[in-house]
């Protein structure tokens, strides 16, 4: 157990009460999906409901999410609808695709994230992470840290997906369509809830059809500059280029190569920001835990800079990140469909049930944490993760469809950590306070306004 100086309570979300009507649970998760978990689920396992006509079961139990993810995964789909929905803005990428054509992308999209192919991109992730830190140093005061953050977060993409293609891309232009597009993606339509009601043309939507247009844009015109290109490069689109199955020698289509290189530059980018941006509030509250970073940086680099050789021995900044990620999980929850009747750990699921798998309420579990709500790091000390259930910390999903991007968020993210912590001090803004809010990934309402102040 912590000292209690050790340890500080955030801000976290007002679940639904359980014996909500299915309208308000509805209704919540339109408004805002993270709060729509009831009370609940954060000290029991189930929790079904009618609603629609409709089976829904919601589960924050570990044993149930390891059968829907891993031993049981074939019989559950992500559900039609989200399919259709996700399809129409982001195409066919990884993130989307199913069955025989996911299994093909997997396979032949391994090598872009494999541990070596990523120790190549470190350098250009460091060197971001120093820009991000010197831009804090120089504008000290009361600031909102995210804008910073994700701008870093493109650059990196820009880097180590794109090089060569960073004077031909605009920033601002290109970060406002993937909001527009992940707000058009992430908002729950009723008349998407209804076949035939799914691909009739909606004024209100005009603006996310559009920058999925122009992003599918993008990345076509970046395809056409490489191939035109004689500059030898070893980023991720070369990587992806060279991908093939290895049973088949199989390549991706230029559709699937597009598809792709919008599902990084969206998803990608928004994860791990956000990412940030929520340990970055937590350190500002716990000085503590932010001095421990500090020390640690001393320890494993005294005056020396951050390389990619030292940036693995950071033991703590993983510590902290991953604590961030499990108070504030970039993917809160996820939903799937029974293809099959199918019982898991005791629980009966008929065909065409629909599942939830409650990742932010089984994140801060009664049952299956100590202080549940408390911004421990220690927690994810090696020694104590062996006590955990293997599947009740999925911040980025888990079995076969954990996200291949894992590797390089926490790199990318653990550079960007490790540059602002040595050179300014973060602290929390009076009457300033982060609200979760759940549009595709987990942000924080009304942007991370923090204090940050040089260091000597």
């Amino acid at each position: 157990m912590l000292a209690e100086t050790e340890s500080f309570e955030p801000v976290t979300v007002k679940p639904i009460q359980r014996n909500a009507s299915a309208f308000s649970v509805l209704r919540k998760v339109m408004q805002n999906p993270v709060e729509g978990w009831p009370d609940s689920l954060y000290e029991d396992f189930i929790f079904e409901k009618q609603i629609l006509g409709n089976r829904v079961v919601l589960t924050s139990d570990p044993e149930i999410v390891k059968g829907v993810l891993l031993s049981q995964q074939p019989v559950f789909p992500k559900p039609e609808i989200a399919q259709s929905i996700m399809s129409r803005s982001i195409g066919r990428g990884l993130l989307t695709a199913e069955g025989a054509e996911w299994k093909f992308l997997r396979k032949a999209t391994a090598p872009v994230f494999q541990h070596k192919s990523l120790s190549n991109l470190l350098p250009h992730m460091i060197a971001v992470g120093e820009e991000v830190a010197q831009q804090f140093r120089s504008n000290p005061g009361e600031i909102d840290v995210l804008p910073s953050i994700s701008k870093a977060t493109f650059e990196t993409i820009a880097n180590t997906l794109l090089s060569g293609e960073e004077g031909n891309l605009d920033y601002e232009r290109i970060s406002d369509d993937v909001h527009k597009l992940l707000a058009f993606v992430a908002k729950v339509d009723p008349l998407d809830l209804f076949e035939a009601t799914r691909n009739l043309p909606k004024p209100w939507a005009r603006a996310g059809v559009k920058a999925a247009e122009r992003l599918r844009g993008d990345a076509m015109n970046a395809l056409s500059n490489r191939r035109k290109s004689s500059n030898a490069t070893d980023d991720l689109l070369s990587l992806l280029l060279a991908a093939q199955d290895p049973e088949t020698g199989k390549k991706l289509s230029e559709i699937e190569l597009r598809d792709n290189i919008v599902t990084f530059i969206g998803a990608g980018r928004e994860t791990t920001s956000h990412a940030i941006a929520w340990t970055f509030y937590l350190l500002a509250n716990s000085p503590y835990w932010q001095e421990q970073l500090v020390d640690e940086l001393s320890e494993v680099l005294g005056e020396a800079p951050l390389t990619a050789d030292n940036l693995g021995q950071l033991n703590k900044h993983e510590m902290v990140l991953k604590e961030a990620m499990r108070l504030y999980p970039p993917c809160q929850g996820m939903h799937r469909v029974a293809a099959a009747n199918v019982e898991i750990n005791g629980l009966k699921l008929r065909k065409g049930d629909m599942v939830f798998l409650a990742t932010y309420p089984m994140h801060r579990h009664k049952k299956l944490w100590e202080r549940p709500n408390h911004f421990e790091p220690c927690r994810f000390d090696v020694k104590r993760m062996s006590s955990y259930h293997r599947f009740q910390y999925i911040p980025f999903s888990a079995g076969p469809r954990i996200c291949s991007g894992l590797k390089y968020a926490m790199f990318e993210a653990t550079a960007i950590l490790a540059s602002v912590v040595r050179t300014v001090r973060l602290a929390p803004v009076e009457g300033f306070v982060p609200y979760p809010n759940s549009r595709i990934t987990l942000h924080a309402e009304g942007g991370m306004k923090l204090r940050v102040s040089p260091r000597r």
